[in-house]
C-alpha cells in the first residue's frame, strides 16, 4: 500500500452566479459529485480533467469494458505514444460523451499492470545487488505487487476469481474452488469493469487526481461500495473525485466530501458554470437523514404523513420550489428539522417543518416557530382545503364552481342535521 502524504489539491469550480467555488483536498480524500441527470456531472469530471490533465486520469461513464482479446499486444513505446494521443483527445469537449480508441484503453490499463510488476521486480533485484536489505524487503513485499493487491480486492469484495498473467502476457481468470481458467475477455461485465478500474488506479503515479464517472456501471451496489473503499485504502497518496447516481456510496464512505450539483450553464457546447454546494462531512447525520437531504433542493419542508399521503401532495402544490419530505408523525418532523439545523456541515440546506395544530399550546407553537417548525391553525392538513385562500391558490379559475359546491354541501348538511335534538 502506498504511504499517504504529499501536497494538497485545490479545485476551482465556476458557478452559475459567476463566483468560483474552491474545494481543498488532502491526499487520500474523496469528493463525491451528486446530482440529477442533466445537472452536469460528466461535464464537471471532464472540466476537472482538462484543468489538471498533467496529473490526472479519467475513467468515463461511457467507457468500453468488453475486450477483443485477453492478450496484450502493445510495446512500451506504443504505450507512450497512445497515452499522449489519448490525453490530447480527452481534453476535447466531445470527450464528455464520446470515447475515442476504446480498444487502446483496455490494452493500456492491462499493460500498466505488467509494467508495474516488471518495474517493481527490477528495482528489487537492483536493491538486492546493492545489498540494500530494507529496500529489497519492502519491494519484495506482496503489498507492492499490484496483481496481489488486485486479487485481494476481488477477494474482499466476494468476487470468486483470481487474476493471473501468463508468460505470453495473457491475462486469465481462475474461478475460486474450481479447476478451470479462462481469458479475462470472457469474464462478466462487472468483473471486467472492476479489473480495468483497478488496473488504472493501482498503477497511477503518486499524487494523481483520479476522476471516476459512475463507478457503479455494470457493478452491483453491494460490490461497488466495497471496491471503492478498497481503492481508497490502497491509494492514500491520490485524490479521488467520483461522480455517481448511487446515493449510498458517500454514506458508506462516511468522511467523504459531497459536491451537490443542481444545474449547469452552457455556452455553445461547453459547460461554463455549475449551481453547486459542498458538504464537508456527513458523519454527524444519521443515514436516514442523509437520504432525505442528498439530492434535495436547498429548501426542504418536512411534513406529516407517508409518501402517498394527502399532506405531501398538498404541500408540493403549494411550494413547488421546495423538496417536500413526509416523515410520518409530528415528532419525526420536529426531530428532522432540529437535526439538520443543528449540523453546521449542511450549511446550504434550509429545513422547515409543518405539523398539524392539534395538541400544542400557544407557548409551544411560538417555540416551534422559532425553530422553523410551523403548527397549522387547524387540527389536520385536510382542513386546509376549507380555507378560501387555499382554494383560490389551488383552483384560481374555479371560483364559480367552488361557490356552487359550497351551496350544495350546505343543502346536504341542512337535510341531514336533526335540529330538534338540540332542544
Amino acid at each position: 500500500m502506498m504511504s499517504p502524504g504529499g501536497p494538497p489539491l485545490t479545485l476551482s469550480i465556476p458557478r452559475t452566479n459567476e463566483e468560483t467555488l474552491s474545494i481543498d483536498m488532502s491526499p487520500g480524500e474523496v469528493l463525491f459529485v451528486l446530482g440529477a441527470n442533466g445537472t452536469g456531472k460528466s461535464g464537471l469530471i471532464q472540466y476537472l480533467y482538462r484543468e489538471h490533465r498533467d496529473k490526472a486520469i479519467r475513467i468515463t461513464a461511457h467507457r468500453q469494458t468488453w475486450m477483443e482479446s485477453s492478450q496484450i499486444g502493445i510495446s512500451a513505446r506504443a504505450k507512450r505514444e497512445q497515452e499522449n494521443q489519448l490525453r490530447e483527445r480527452d481534453i476535447r469537449s466531445s470527450s464528455r460523451w464520446q470515447e475515442s480508441r476504446a480498444d487502446w484503453r483496455y490494452q493500456l490499463a492491462l499493460f500498466k499492470l505488467i509494467q508495474a510488476r516488471n518495474t517493481r521486480n527490477a528495482e528489487a533485484i537492483h536493491a538486492y545487488r546493492e545489498r540494500k536489505k530494507e529496500e529489497f524487503e519492502e519491494l519484495s513485499s506482496e503489498e507492492n505487487d499490484p496483481l496481489f493487491v488486485l486479487n485481494r480486492m476481488l477477494n474482499h469484495s466476494n468476487i470468486p476469481i483470481t487474476i493471473d498473467i501468463q508468460d505470453d502476457e495473457e491475462f486469465t481468470a481462475i474461478k475460486r474452488n474450481h479447476d478451470y481458467s479462462y481469458g479475462v475477455a470472457e469474464m462478466s461485465d462487472a468483473e471486467r469493469s472492476i479489473l480495468l478500474l483497478a488496473a488504472d488506479v493501482l498503477t497511477c503515479p503518486r499524487g494523481t487526481v483520479v476522476l471516476i464517472d459512475e463507478p457503479e456501471r455494470h457493478i452491483h451496489r453491494s460490490i461497488s461500495s466495497s471496491i471503492i473503499q478498497e481503492l481508497l485504502s490502497c491509494r492514500p497518496d491520490c485524490f479521488f473525485i467520483i461522480s455517481t447516481h448511487e446515493l449510498m456510496l458517500p454514506i458508506d464512505i462516511g468522511t467523504a466530501k459531497i459536491l451537490m450539483l443542481r444545474d449547469c450553464l452552457f455556452h455553445v457546447k461547453n459547460i461554463v458554470g455549475w449551481d453547486a454546494d459542498v458538504i464537508d462531512s456527513a458523519s454527524e447525520i444519521d443515514e436516514v437523514m442523509k437520504r432525505d437531504i442528498l439530492g434535495s433542493r436547498r429548501t426542504i419542508l418536512f411534513v406529516e404523513g407517508e409518501s402517498n399521503s394527502l399532506d405531501r401532495s398538498l404541500y408540493s402544490l403549494l411550494f413547488p420550489e421546495v423538496s417536500v419530505i413526509p416523515k410520518a408523525g409530528r415528532w419525526n418532523v420536529e426531530s428532522s428539522v432540529k437535526a439538520i439545523r443543528g449540523s453546521k456541515d449542511f450549511h446550504w440546506i434550509h429545513p422547515y417543518g409543518i405539523v398539524d395544530g392539534d395538541g400544542y399550546s400557544e407557548e409551544k407553537k411560538m417555540e416551534l416557530r422559532e425553530q422553523g417548525i410551523y403548527p397549522l391553525e387547524v387540527n389536520q392538513a385536510e382542513s386546509i382545503y376549507y380555507d378560501q385562500k387555499i382554494q383560490s391558490i389551488l383552483f384560481p379559475e374555479k371560483e364559480t364552481e367552488i361557490q356552487e359546491a359550497k351551496m350544495e354541501a350546505l343543502k346536504i348538511f341542512s337535510t341531514k342535521i336533526d335540529f330538534s335534538a338540540r332542544k
